[in-house]
């Protein structure tokens, strides 16, 4: 946003100080920051950005939130959800990562996280892991997640399912992922495709704006879909 690094402009690091760029920032992180805008004089605005995701995309934990729980011999750990799996991290360091492939069910009965894998990728390994989570809520909502992430990254496509009416004993959780699919997304943004339109973009401390193309290309990760269930006690029948 602030352009170039333009020596009459930004003489010390205090032009970075009206930005948040992480929490405890400082005048000595400013200076660093500085240091590095000094580097990149004479990239385009488009090309930053391209480089911003390249960065992103190769830091393990951007985009990720962590959900603590505990293995089944009761070791502290973190779970996250992702568009290739379910990972498990120990100390911010993913020891484990079970991808969408290998997890046939996923469920959670009260505290207890459910992954069950397809014995045949696994071998000697156990088919059923299972983490403990604090509470009931805490892992239904992680459940949840995991619902909502692979429906958009998994499936070709997300059926609607008719509401039924609330029986008086049911029990168990009939949330289902309603959104589109990142297929359904990529065919949309390609069957509508316009071609890339002019648009303007600001510099806020030096005042200029610049006209560039702005295109995204999204990939795509396409497999079967996953079986789901989230229960504390079987329907009653």
């Amino acid at each position: 946003e602030c352009g170039d690094f333009v020596p009459e402009d930004y003489p010390d690091h205090t032009y970075l100080s009206g930005y948040k760029f992480f929490p405890g920032q400082d005048a000595d992180s400013e200076r660093r920051i500085m240091e590095n805008h000094k580097k990149h004089i004479g990239q385009s605005p488009a090309e930053a950005d391209l480089n911003l995701l390249e960065t992103a995309r190769r830091c393990e934990l951007y985009g990720i939130k962590m959900h603590s729980a505990k293995d089944h011999e009761g070791v502290p750990l973190n779970l996250a959800v992702a568009h290739m799996g379910i990972a498990v991290f120990q100390h911010c360091t993913r020891i484990n990562t079970f991808s969408w492939a290998k997890i046939r069910k996923i469920s959670f009965k009260r505290k207890r996280f459910l992954i069950k894998l397809h014995p045949e990728g696994y071998g000697y390994f156990r088919d059923v892991v299972e983490f403990f989570f604090e509470s009931r809520n805490e892992c239904k909502n992680f459940w949840k997640k995991c619902v909502e992430n692979h429906g958009f990254f998994r499936c070709t496509s997300v059926p609607r399912l008719p509401r039924h009416k609330t029986r008086v004993m049911s029990r168990g959780s009939s949330f289902r992922y309603s959104g589109k699919t990142q297929k359904q997304i990529v065919e949309f943004v390609r069957d509508n495709y316009v071609k890339r339109q002019t648009f303007q973009r600001y510099l806020d401390s030096a005042g200029a704006d610049l006209h560039n193309n702005g295109e995204l290309a999204l990939g795509m990760g396409l497999g079967t879909s996953l079986i789901v269930e989230g229960n504390d006690l079987p329907n009653f029948r």
